[in-house]
C-alpha cells in the first residue's frame, strides 16, 4: 500500500496499475481488505498529479470489483470522492466515473437513494460547466 502514498513515476504508473489488475484478480477474496484497498484506490483517483491513464484505471478497478463485492459497507467511501472527481475531471474520467456510479446503483439498490441528490447537483453543475 506504500506503493499509492509515494511519488508517482513513469515506472510506478506501471506498477500500480498491474497492482489495480490484481485487485480486480483477487475479487471476492479481496473483500476482508477492502478497508484498506479502497482508499489506495481513492487517493489515486482524486490526485491530480497522477497521470490519467492511471486515475482511469483506478475507476475501473472500483467499477471491476463492485461486479464481485458487496460495496454496501463502503459505498460512502467510493461515492463521494467519485463525486468531486466527476466535478473536475476531463471527460474520459467523467465517463468511467459515471459507469461505476451506476454499477454501484445497481448493487446498492435503494442504500442508494441517500446520494442521489448529491449526485444529481454534481452531473447538473457539470452539465453546465460543459456547456460553457
Amino acid at each position: 500500500m506504500k506503493l499509492f502514498d509515494s511519488d508517482h513515476f513513469e515506472k510506478r504508473s506501471a506498477v500500480q496499475a498491474r497492482v489495480f489488475q490484481a485487485f480486480y484478480a483477487f475479487g471476492a477474496n479481496a473483500e476482508e481488505f477492502l478497508h484498506l484497498i479502497i482508499p489506495a484506490i481513492v487517493r489515486t483517483i482524486e490526485r491530480s498529479d497522477v497521470k490519467m491513464s492511471l486515475r482511469v484505471a483506478a475507476v475501473r478497478t472500483i467499477d471491476g470489483l463492485s461486479r464481485k463485492v458487496n460495496f454496501c459497507d463502503h459505498a460512502s467511501r467510493i461515492i463521494h470522492p467519485l463525486a468531486r472527481v466527476l466535478a473536475t475531471g476531463n471527460a474520459e474520467l467523467r465517463a468511467a466515473v459515471m459507469d461505476t456510479l451506476c454499477v454501484l446503483l445497481v448493487q446498492l439498490g435503494s442504500e442508494y437513494a441517500i446520494f442521489v441528490p448529491m449526485i444529481n447537483k454534481v452531473a447538473m453543475i457539470t452539465l453546465l460547466s460543459c456547456l460553457y
